[in-house]
């Protein structure tokens, strides 16, 4: 064989193995690729590392073939940010089912704002109903809420939907509910006559707490926010086929920085401000903030953390808490009077005021030690701060290295007490903190970069319209899940 038609087949092939690699990563969706590298563009100011995670991020991780065939064969352990493939219904597609979903609406907190985001949503597509579930009403929320979002879900309560064709979305802390029994007092999901049952939930440890794996294979199916989930609950024995992952939605017309004026609570100081938003207790991780806050910086920084919060089960004496926090482990600067300053907010603050808070600030910073979800994460990236936050559990979701800072993590540490003593949850960084911290006071201009990526990312990717286009593609495949069981049922050969 001569050496020219050696060249050719060897050229040959390495074509051929350029194609099948090419089809492999050919992603499903090239506008939202597109979209992704885009966002890239900005980081190359910042710096190389961030702009190359950021391109490997939008390829690597996106809706490809490879993660497909990967989804299937190894459900549901994809690599890929996308890890199930879900067929868009058709144009024409008119829901044949209802869904009506149980929620904490009136409330007010994670679970209550999560839940409006998909209704609002879902109320213009589908025959919808809905009905307070897994905690008592808060008057002071409730006088809080918009008309426009009190309307919409007064006038679902009233909405009357047949059982028998109604898909029940119990969103909820798995004890409220009825599989078969709920734990304690409230409106009963899923209802014997339903016809299926869907359970949204998450959890914030290594683990789930005990009897939950149990009460969620009641359900027909699981639905999660974040691939960390995936991993505890399937850890913790609940039925692969079960679990599907949902993201969040963050309220990108609300927590919207263009045309936004800060909130006036700073009175023309230029300080660096970091922002802190949490309820206090210790899987917040206040102790390791302050830690951090009190190590790097003193009163000779111009710099500013504001903290704010409230009472979860816990004293609500936080500033007598920080003073005492300050005095046990820096002595020596509580005592000279140099430690640095912080600004505590614990007032009530209506909804349209958080936006305006986060535009107030300049970075974001939350070490908690687990989180379902990380709600005020991506409000501040959404507002396009620099987020800071601890590298494990929900928020590693939509925080990635190259549009945040995730904090390194020591490990994992038992919970010390209270229903989940045992457990395990993260121990974030003290030193990696302060690090961080520094970088952003001392590096404003390429923190504000990070925080312009993030924006970008967390609005095109977890707006209400695409997560609520999520919501659609799982409604389709449950009517065409329900649809396939009734056809075998009918048509199934009569059993010897």
């Amino acid at each position: 064989m001569s050496k020219t038609s050696t060249g050719v087949k060897g050229l040959m092939v390495f074509l051929w193995c350029v194609s099948v690699a090419a089809l492999l990563i050919l992603p499903a969706n090239p506008g939202q690729l597109a979209k992704s590298l885009s966002s890239c563009t900005s980081l190359r100011k910042v710096d190389a590392k961030s702009f190359a995670l950021c391109l490997y991020d939008a390829v690597a991780k996106g809706p490809s073939l490879l993660n497909h065939l990967y989804y299937k064969l190894y459900p549901p352990f994809p690599f890929g940010s996308q890890p199930e493939v879900l067929m868009p219904p058709p144009e024409d597609w008119v829901p044949s089912l209802s869904a009506k979903w149980f929620a904490p609406f009136f409330s007010g907190g994670g679970y209550s704002s999560e839940a409006l985001s998909f209704v609002n949503y879902l109320s213009k597509k589908v025959t919808l109903g809905v009905m307070q579930h897994g905690d008592s009403v808060n008057e002071q929320y409730l006088r809080g809420m918009g008309i426009q979002a009190h309307k919409m879900l007064s006038d679902a309560t009233r909405k009357r939907l047949d059982p028998k064709a109604t898909v029940e979305i119990c969103h909820s802390e798995p004890g409220a509910w009825s599989v078969p029994t709920p734990m304690y007092p409230t409106s009963e999901c899923p209802t014997p006559q339903g016809l299926y049952s869907v359970g949204r939930t998450m959890f914030e440890t290594d683990r789930l707490p005990e009897g939950w794996a149990e009460r969620l294979n009641r359900m027909d199916e699981i639905w999660v926010p974040a691939r960390f989930h995936v991993t505890t609950f399937l850890a913790g024995g609940v039925d692969p086929s079960k679990i599907h992952i949902v993201p969040e939605a963050v309220d990108t017309e609300l927590f919207d920085p263009e045309d936004m004026d800060p909130l006036e609570i700073y009175d023309g100081d230029h300080r660096y401000k970091f922002l802190s938003v949490f309820k206090w207790e210790e899987r917040k991780g206040w102790d390791v903030l302050l830690r951090a806050y009190f190590s790097e910086f003193s009163e000779k920084d111009d710099v500013l953390l504001t903290i704010r919060t409230y009472a979860y089960h816990s004293e609500s004496n936080f500033r007598e808490q920080i003073d005492a926090f300050g005095r046990k482990e820096f002595p020596d600067k509580a005592e000279s009077g140099s430690l640095p300053a912080i600004h505590l907010l614990t007032k009530d603050m209506d909804v349209d005021q958080m936006p305006r808070l986060y535009k107030a600030n300049d970075a974001f910073v939350l070490p908690s030690r687990g989180e379902g979800w990380g709600r005020p994460h991506i409000e501040a990236m959404a507002m396009g701060l620099p987020a800071i936050a601890t590298n494990w559990s929900g928020n590693t979701e939509f925080m990635n290295d190259w549009d945040s800072y995730p904090i390194p993590i020591e490990g994992l540490v038992p919970v010390r007490e209270g229903a989940f003593k045992g457990h395990l949850w993260a121990d974030p960084s003290v030193p990696a903190l302060r690090e961080i911290m520094r970088h952003c006071f001392q590096h404003p201009s390429q923190a504000r970069e990070v925080g312009r990526a993030g924006m970008r990312h967390v609005r095109e990717n977890y707006n209400p319209d695409m997560v609520g286009e999520v919501v659609m593609k799982h409604l389709y495949r449950i009517e065409g899940k329900i649809r396939d069981s009734v056809h075998f049922a009918k048509n199934r050969p009569n059993e010897l």
